[in-house]
């Protein structure tokens, strides 16, 4: 019999993170919002609840029996009840976990033991953190994240490689200690040839620069890395080159998922506004829930959230197979991990899609009032545009 009920240990984490969620994302969205950052009063409750650094390497491996297996499917209730709560804080929490999930994907052991330092804490009213230890350099402008397209390059001359190119919409890249930079070492492969790459921040030759800001997302702030000729060890290398792609999709397509949660739960939380509102608000006499257009449109919106529930749910069930049937020592998965990956990004696409169209949904059933910053709808469907513009 096919079930989806999550085990004891996946409901917790998620009551949890829906706790959070509720209690604290939802009340700071606003603030998050215009302080362009997590707010430091939020700090101790990540840090205290373990939600700040859930998927370090340390954190997994003392809950696994393998060391360096992840969970995707936990990843993905995490992130949609964070989405739930607000899209932007929990799109910068997503930051913060990129650069250990990049290790535990394709690094060493010894990689994996890079010093993620806690983000120190500001004492001062009203300043935010908007920066991690470790920031995650995969996309480009022209490419997306598309891995056949990508341009930067990673060439080898004596005993250092040579990275050139320019990545964007890189999650809290300003004052990032490290970055973790998607290269390809041989671009006749196409795909074959993408590797990983560790990037001190102090390097020559590499420029750090604020990116464009969206309309939604703004507690996730994005930058933008230049590399000219810049020039690291053989040793940066994540892992093995062989072994390179098949990380890299790996990687992508666990991105993609956590994308897919946020956009899940801006969904939701859009949905079950909106037909809150819809049973208390009461025109000619009746609530308008009782009206047939208003009904039929909250039942479409509910099954397009189920079904992009289901195909997140479906993304992450197949990334945790493949991690537990392939052969890599760090749970790499398959040799390709291209069934993931097409899953990853047809969930994600789906995911992306709802959120567009139900935020805009539950605004049309408040009318007038859905646009007023006294109701959340409108800051949600700017954050649903706006995963739909990071991830393309």
């Amino acid at each position: 019999m096919i079930g989806f009920a999550p085990t004891a240990e996946q409901e917790a984490i998620r009551d949890l993170a829906h706790e959070v969620a509720v209690e604290q994302f939802r009340p700071l969205a606003r603030t998050a919002e215009e302080l362009g950052g997590i707010p430091v009063t939020l700090l101790p409750v990540l840090n205290q609840t373990g939600l700040a650094d859930l998927f370090s390497p340390a954190g997994v491996s003392s809950a696994h029996e393998r060391p360096g297996m992840l969970d995707a499917v936990t990843l993905a209730l995490v992130t949609e009840e964070l989405g739930f709560g607000d899209g932007g804080l929990a799109l910068a929490l997503v930051g913060r976990w990129l650069g250990s999930l990049a290790l535990l994907i394709a690094g060493t052991p010894e990689q994996q033991h890079q010093p993620l330092v806690e983000v120190s804490s500001a004492h001062s009213a009203g300043r935010a953190v908007t920066h991690v230890p470790i920031a995650v350099a995969l996309a480009e402008e022209a490419a997306g994240f598309d891995p056949s397209s990508l341009d930067t390059t990673a060439r080898l001359s004596g005993p250092q490689y040579v990275l050139s190119g320019t990545k964007y919409a890189v999650l809290s890249g300003i004052g990032a200690q490290q970055y973790i930079v998607l290269a390809n070492i041989a671009p006749e492969l196409g795909a074959a040839g993408l590797c990983l790459f560790l990037v001190p921040s102090d390097v020559t030759g590499l420029t750090v620069t604020h990116d464009e800001q969206p309309l939604g997302l703004r507690a996730a702030p994005l930058s933008r890395l230049r590399l000219t000729d810049v020039r690291v060890p053989m040793d940066a290398l994540l892992g093995q080159a062989s072994d390179g792609a098949a990380a890299t999709l790996r990687l992508l397509s666990l991105y993609a998922i956590l994308i897919s949660g946020i956009a899940v739960g801006i969904s939701r939380a859009a949905l079950e506004y909106s037909v809150e509102y819809a049973r208390t608000r009461v025109q000619f006499g009746r609530p308008i829930a009782a009206f047939q257009g208003v009904a039929f449109l909250g039942a479409e919106m509910a099954m397009n959230v189920d079904v992009a529930r289901l195909l997140l749910w479906r993304a992450a069930s197949t990334w945790d197979h493949e991690g537990i049937s392939g052969t890599s020592a760090m749970g790499g998965g398959t040799a390709s991990g291209v069934t993931s990956w097409t899953l990853a990004q047809a969930a994600c696409r789906k995911a992306q899609a709802v959120a567009t169209q139900v935020t805009a949904d539950a605004i049309q059933i408040l009318g007038g009032a859905g646009y007023m910053e006294d109701h959340p709808l409108e800051l949600w469907m700017r954050d649903a545009a706006a995963l739909a513009a990071l991830v393309r």
